[in-house]
């Protein structure tokens, strides 16, 4: 996908980075030059991918989780002759509403995309696979069993590794306990929020009170990641 290629690759999950400040300026020179185009020319596809990118850097590089979610809501009523477009900034909605607490609305413009019918491409399928997630991260397990399942019979996908993995973390993890799996999904949101000091705060729990727990070693791996990520 050109729009993710352009901006850093395809995790819709961002985290801030040390320097961040110092592109700013760039960034803003940016948005300035795509709402320049969106006003020449705002009936046009060019300028519906123009509001994708700015609510991009919005949510990628600037961390302003408010003015992406606004842009992208924007787009979505004003652009809806372009369906591939629509497509992306509804699973990138999704996205940034998840990432910023609102899982209902996260949950909506997720089905809204991956719909009720046979999944027939990629944004699809991802948005199923992030319902899975989302069900995951509400330690509502089977139903993330189920929605997984689903997304591996297709053994073509991109999708079905992380589906895979998914639905063989959580079938390991609920053969005992559930408690620890529970506590891990916590985490784990919290994590995906990048609220990583409240993350890592949960991990570390977990390594203390389920010190037997079959989530022992996930939960002392990500420890480690987020302390790396916390340069400590």
């Amino acid at each position: 996908n050109d729009t993710l290629k352009l901006f850093g690759g395809g995790n819709p999950f961002p985290e801030k980075r040390r320097g961040e400040s110092e592109g700013r300026p760039l960034y803003g020179t940016a948005i300035a030059a795509y709402e320049q185009v969106v006003g020449e020319f705002p009936t046009t596809e060019i300028a519906a991918r123009s509001m994708l990118r700015i609510a991009i850097l919005k949510q990628e590089k600037l961390f302003d989780l408010g003015g992406a979610r606004t842009g992208l809501e924007n787009l979505l009523g004003r652009y809806a002759m372009f369906p591939a477009v629509i497509e992306e900034a509804t699973l990138r909605l999704g996205d940034v509403c998840l990432t910023s607490g609102d899982l209902e609305k996260a949950d909506a413009e997720y089905k809204i995309l991956a719909g009720q019918g046979l999944i027939v491409n990629p944004r699809q399928e991802t948005a199923a696979l992030r319902l899975a997630e989302l069900d995951y991260f509400r330690t509502k397990f089977p139903e993330a069993l189920k929605r997984l399942k689903d997304l591996t019979r297709n053994a073509g996908s991109d999708v079905t590794n992380d589906a895979l993995g998914m639905q063989i973390f959580i079938q390991d993890n609920l053969k005992g306990d559930a408690a620890p799996l529970k506590e891990f999904a916590r985490a784990d949101l919290l994590k995906r929020q990048l609220k990583l000091p409240e993350a890592l705060s949960v991990f570390e729990s977990i390594v203390k009170t389920y010190p037997k727990s079959d989530v022992m070693d996930e939960a002392l791996m990500s420890t480690g990641d987020l302390l790396t990520r916390l340069t400590r």
